[in-house]
């Protein structure tokens, strides 16, 4: 498939440390996931979001804006304001407006992921009751 193909190019280009390439690459992937996905599908926020991180570590601080945004507004929608990888996507973009020199409202969007992070319950798994002690041969009949 073309779309993991270019996932993969892309990926090892970052890893290598070669943005410009790995840029176009990416930017191609959006659009492609864009007009077959449609824009609130999870991989246009993952794509966004890997080119707001790549944007942001090349030190294109402009150019790695409006990706987080996009990636915020999508993952938000999909996964909801308390997941966590719409948290790290928050301390991330903190972190660049920071680097932008947009002190508060870096500090308002940490205080905002704190805020999330110290208020959400952490679930262990899903959990069913054990059988009955009724049931239990049953149970071991269907091995």
């Amino acid at each position: 498939m073309l779309t993991t193909s270019l996932e993969g190019l892309a990926e090892v280009f970052w890893y290598q440390g070669k943005h410009e390439f790995a840029a176009p690459i990416c930017r191609r992937l959006l659009r492609m996931y864009e007009q077959k996905l449609g824009h609130n599908h999870q991989d246009v926020g993952t794509m966004s979001y890997n080119l707001a991180l790549l944007y942001h570590s090349w030190g294109k601080y402009v150019e790695a804006e409006p990706f987080y945004k996009l990636s915020m507004s999508v993952k938000t929608r999909v996964l909801g304001g308390r997941h966590p990888e719409v948290i790290a996507l928050l301390g991330n973009y903190a972190d660049l407006l920071l680097m932008l020199d947009r002190v508060e409202e870096a500090r308002e969007l940490k205080a905002l992921a704190e805020k999330v992070k110290a208020t959400s319950w952490k679930k262990t798994g899903n959990w069913q009751a054990m059988p009955s002690p009724e049931n239990s041969e049953t149970l071991s009949s269907q091995k």
